[in-house]
This record gives C-alpha cells, sequence and structure tokens, in this order.
C-alpha cells in the first residue's frame, strides 16, 4: 500500500472513532435544559445549590438555601423553604445552579422532563 492510501485509511478510522464517542460515549447534551451535560445527569445526578427570592424585583432578597442532588430536590427544597417563611409558591422564585469543584456551570428550574 503506497503512503497516500495508508493516510487516507487512518483518517478514516479517526474519523469513526470520534463518530463513535460521539454518539456512545460522551455525556450527551440536553436540549430540554439548554445544557452540556446529558438530562438524565442534570435532573437526577448534578449538585446544585438552591437560592430563593422573597421578592422577583429586588435581587438583595435572595436566600441560599442548600445544597441537593437533582431538579426535582431542588424544586422540592424552594418549595418547602416557601412554606416555611408563609410565602405563597411561585416557580420563578428559586434558581437552581450546577456547581462542580466549587464554580458554578449552569442555572436551570426543574421542567419535569425526563422521559428517557
Amino acid at each position: 500500500m503506497n503512503q497516500k492510501g495508508a493516510d487516507g485509511g487512518a483518517i478514516w478510522l479517526i474519523l469513526l472513532a470520534v463518530a463513535v464517542w460521539y454518539f456512545f460515549f460522551r455525556d450527551g447534551e440536553c436540549k430540554e435544559y439548554a445544557s452540556k451535560h446529558s438530562c438524565e445527569f442534570v435532573e437526577k445526578q448534578a449538585n446544585y445549590e438552591v437560592y430563593y427570592w422573597f421578592d422577583l424585583n429586588d435581587a438583595t432578597t435572595e436566600r441560599y438555601i442548600g445544597t441537593v442532588v437533582g431538579l426535582a430536590s431542588c424544586e422540592a427544597s424552594a418549595i418547602r423553604y416557601a412554606a416555611s417563611v408563609n410565602q405563597p409558591w411561585h416557580n420563578r422564585r428559586y434558581i437552581c445552579i450546577l456547581s462542580k469543584d466549587g464554580q458554578f456551570l449552569e442555572k436551570h428550574r426543574y421542567l419535569g422532563v425526563l422521559s428517557r
């Protein structure tokens, strides 16, 4: 086999390996949450810091509630907190911040979209 044919075969092998990794082994993207992570990770496995606002028009009313795993737990934590401080529930009063190694990566609210 000549050198040109060997180079072409190597390129195709590399492209095939990248395609296999992309479709089967990467973490995946979750379009529903506009996340670079898989929906499974975003909804069920990620660590979130939960924040709550008493007044949506005043950022100084933000309160850190705690850290949870998964978006459903994040929303449930915010609902419990609102009840504990006698606030009516409003789904815009909380945010879940995906954190890893002390860095804030993404912000989400639970959409209940995981059906896979």
